[in-house]
């Protein structure tokens, strides 16, 4: 697979804090594009995966999977704020 694979970050967290946590995953040893799970899109520009917070968890996975399928993933990260902390969304960090 050209460039590697994938950083995987699951963020559920203010839209300010998903861009700070984008940059510091992108500090991180490695040039692998950096793909989030949130609730917001990110401003960056990186790919995104919404997750739908009116969605089951279940339908939830399998967008993931879909957008996932036959990409490597060499890194994750999750960041689950004490206020906007989703706890269904990092179900499927612990997953990836």
């Amino acid at each position: 697979m050209p460039g590697g694979g994938i950083k995987l970050v699951f963020a559920s967290c203010s839209e300010d804090l998903v861009e700070s946590l984008i940059e510091e995953v992108a500090a991180i040893g490695g040039t692998a594009p950096i793909v989030v799970v949130s609730e917001f899109q990110p401003p960056s520009g990186a790919e995104w995966i919404p997750y739908r917070l009116t969605w089951t968890v279940e339908q939830n996975e399998k967008l993931i999977d879909s957008k996932l399928r036959g990409r490597a993933v060499v890194s994750v990260a999750d960041y689950n704020s004490v206020r906007a902390g989703n706890a269904s969304l990092h179900r499927g960090a612990s997953r990836a």
